[in-house]
């Protein structure tokens, strides 16, 4: 495969999960992807295990009773559809071995980070995974395994991360490829920043 990406010319791969190693490609840096948790107010859920979410994702939990809620409605799973983000998720939950079960009437994507709270809000009964630039108005970020994503000191133990590998090319095309997204990295984080937990 880093035959290829040479041949077209790639100068930089981000592998969700999984390294790139090869003799023209070399790990530049590895970042932490944390996955949030997002549910509509109404259905009473505060907390999900990993084992409950994972379930909820392969389709084997379908209503959030099945979680310990009042509620028996059925959970609707909405998940970003942009062109970069759902490969990305995908490989994420691929990297985890989870194959994504949920049936199509319980899955909605958003095309980018708006229309997916949008959707979820309007829609209700929503675990939504996804949500990162914009603030998620009347939707509640739940604690993952009881840990607060909010809580500075619980992030490193957060337990749904997962290994981004950032690998350039052997060469100086690698080294401005890599400069490039370094920068424009930055300068996502600090929206993120700004617009997530308002």
């Amino acid at each position: 495969m880093a035959a290829a990406y040479r041949e077209a010319g790639v100068a930089l791969v981000v592998g969700h999960g999984i390294g790139v190693p090869s003799k023209v490609f070399e790990v530049a840096r590895v970042f932490t992807e944390v996955v949030p948790v997002f549910v509509s107010p109404d259905v009473g859920i505060y907390d999900i295990s990993v084992s409950q979410l994972e379930d909820i994702l392969k389709g084997k939990s379908v209503r959030w009773s099945d979680l310990g809620s009042a509620s028996n409605d059925r959970i609707q799973v909405y998940l970003h559809g942009g062109h970069l983000q759902r490969p990305k998720f995908e490989a994420l939950l691929r990297s985890k071995d989870i194959e994504l079960g949920v049936e199509s009437s319980r899955l909605t994507y958003g095309a980018d980070y708006a229309d997916l709270r949008d959707r979820a809000i309007e829609g209700g009964n929503a675990l939504v995974l996804g949500l990162r630039s914009v603030a998620p108005a009347d939707l509640r970020m739940v604690t993952l395994n009881g840990k607060d994503l909010t809580d500075t000191s619980a992030r490193e133990s957060y337990p749904w991360v997962f290994p981004v590998y950032l690998a350039k090319r052997r060469d100086m095309q690698g080294e401005i490829a890599e400069r490039r997204y370094m920068e424009a990295m930055e300068a996502r984080q600090w929206r993120d920043l700004v617009f997530v937990g308002e």
